[in-house]
């Protein structure tokens, strides 16, 4: 198993996550959409989830900020 471990981590060793890019080319992530969903469906059922409303403006306003330069 040690084996296929490694073989994975140097075969994938120079990936960014998706989340990563997206938000790095300043595109909606999946967290964004799946609370935004969550939020959209409490308002249907008259819920207000609190913590998931903060969170969703949040990851909006880490949107709209643009990632430090890489050195």
């Amino acid at each position: 198993m040690m084996q296929e471990i490694e073989r994975v981590v140097e075969q994938t060793k120079n990936n960014y996550s998706s989340m990563y890019m997206d938000v790095k080319l300043r595109r909606p992530t999946e967290i964004a959409f799946l609370n935004g969903y969550l939020v959209k469906m409490a308002d249907k059922a008259k819920f207000r989830p609190y913590m998931n409303v903060s969170l969703l403006h949040h990851i909006k306003m880490r949107e709209m900020i643009p990632l430090a330069a890489q050195p």
